[in-house]
């Protein structure tokens, strides 16, 4: 696939650079810890007296997951979740975006990569 400005490859070669716990967040999602994880969430009741819970993915791949909720229970900030990644690299690089957002392409970038690094695992071949 070839694009614009040389997108694409700035984009492959983004991808091959991926530390391996960003590469599989990105290729299977967040493993986020529990709520309810005493060693892991931090929780926060805020003057507004709404509940701010945050909790880290699992994988160490910069990602935390933020949620809001009044005291009654109802979900506040229009009940989203916030996704927040410290790490920069976890993100697509500018130079890198073609403005077409994750696109089946992009993503079976990511899972070819995850199967190149991971080839020495296939014990059989049908």
């Amino acid at each position: 696939m070839t694009s614009q400005n040389g997108t694409w490859q700035k984009y492959v070669e983004w991808v091959e650079g991926l530390p391996d716990n960003v590469l599989l967040c990105r290729k299977n999602g967040h493993r986020f810890a529990e709520e309810s994880d005493a060693k892991r969430s931090h929780w926060k009741k805020r003057r507004d007296r709404v509940i701010e819970i945050e909790v880290p993915c699992l994988r160490k791949c910069g990602a935390h997951k933020t949620s809001f909720t009044d005291v009654d229970g109802y979900l506040a900030r229009a009940g989203k979740v916030w996704m927040e990644y410290e790490d920069p690299d976890y993100l697509i690089p500018k130079e890198a975006r073609d403005g077409k957002g994750y696109t089946k392409e992009k993503r079976a970038v990511v899972r070819m990569e995850f199967i190149i690094r991971n080839q020495a695992l296939i014990v059989e071949e049908t």
